[in-house]
């Protein structure tokens, strides 16, 4: 089963992590592990004032941070599924498009993502990425969601430098 989980960011590392080692996949899994670095350079400096320079730094940052999370993912996961073939990608773009693509283009049994559960005016500011790729997926889509007080305690302990991720 070809699995692609897309991660954004610690918080659902964890539980999209604990979530595919805690269940018991009929198939061997063969993992993809994406984290994509959404591009607004023609938009950011433009709107915000913030320097080409100082807009680059910032996307570099989020590359560094995007590769440790994945490969963080990626031995967690080897802990528990030492033979499943892996790769671990950073990937620039748009996260909406760049998911439904890479899927795809690798022709994935299935994607495995996080929604912060946002509703309202903030979904329509911010966006869905789940829910575009919920939508327009050409596989079976999880998608792992935590409680709002979960997702809140959660995010305080994290460390903004450490993923701990539990294989079990």
């Amino acid at each position: 089963m070809k699995m692609l989980i897309a991660v954004e960011d610690k918080l659902f590392g964890q539980a999209l992590a604990d979530f595919v080692v805690s269940y018991s996949w009929k198939e061997a899994p063969e993992f993809r592990i994406v984290n994509v670095v959404e591009q607004l350079k023609y938009l950011v400096p433009t709107l915000t004032g913030v320097s080409d320079t100082r807009y680059l730094d910032v996307v570099e940052e989020r590359q560094r941070l995007g590769k440790s999370l994945v490969l963080a993912i990626g031995t967690a996961l080897r802990q528990s599924f030492p033979l499943a073939p892996m790769e671990e990608m950073i990937v620039n773009g748009d996260p909406k498009s760049r998911i439904l693509d890479l899927a795809q283009e690798w022709e994935a049994d299935l994607i495995v993502m996080g929604s912060h559960g946002r509703r309202g005016l903030e979904r329509m500011l911010l966006g869905s990425v789940s829910l575009a790729v919920l939508s327009h997926a050409p596989c079976s889509v999880i998608i792992v969601r935590l409680p709002d007080d979960k997702a809140k305690a959660e995010a305080e302990k994290l460390d903004d430098n450490k993923l701990e991720v539990s294989a079990r």
